[in-house]
């Protein structure tokens, strides 16, 4: 959601050409990323690449906070995201559907899309909030601590399924 102020303020790109570049990083990131999927699916090893992609998305989010706001870091970590992100939003839903069971197979899914849904309109919210007052260097700072949560807790069920 601060990617497009980002990109006109920082890097002075106009919104005009804004849906090049992001379908042009979209478009990369995809392809990249495709091979993991593959790899995760043949070798089954799709919950530590699940956890590689959230590690990916933290170098992400680290790049962003290190790096001055010009155009090429922007589109570093930007890149680097959307390769993770491309990947979760793949494989996650892939993971819950092999691990229900027939019969809440739906229901899962259901929870899954519904709380995916909230939790987009509720990082909105939290993102718009703390750039607002706070500014944008300590948004990706909380992200990195969201996502350092996520990936322990990723971890730490990790281990116990094991």
């Amino acid at each position: 959601m601060s990617l497009p102020i980002l990109l006109q303020t920082h890097a002075g790109i106009p919104f005009k050409y804004h849906g090049w570049i992001y379908l042009s990083v979209l478009i990369l990131s995809f392809i990249i990323m495709l091979p993991f999927i593959i790899l995760s699916e043949k070798k089954d090893c799709l919950v530590q690449c699940i956890s590689g992609a959230i590690g990916i998305m933290l170098i992400a989010a680290i790049w962003l906070v290190a790096t001055p706001f010009h155009f090429t870091s922007l589109m570093t970590g930007t890149f680097l995201y959307f390769i993770a992100f491309n990947f979760l939003e793949a494989a996650l839903p892939s993971m819950l559907s092999r691990y229900a069971s027939a019969s809440l197979k739906g229901v899962t899914m259901g929870i899954y899309s519904s709380f995916q849904f909230l939790g987009a309109g509720a990082g909105g919210l939290f993102s718009g909030f703390v750039t607002q007052h706070y500014g944008y260097r300590v948004l990706l700072i909380t992200y990195c601590l969201f996502i350092i949560c996520w990936w322990i807790i990723t971890f730490l069920c990790r281990q116990k399924s094991l």
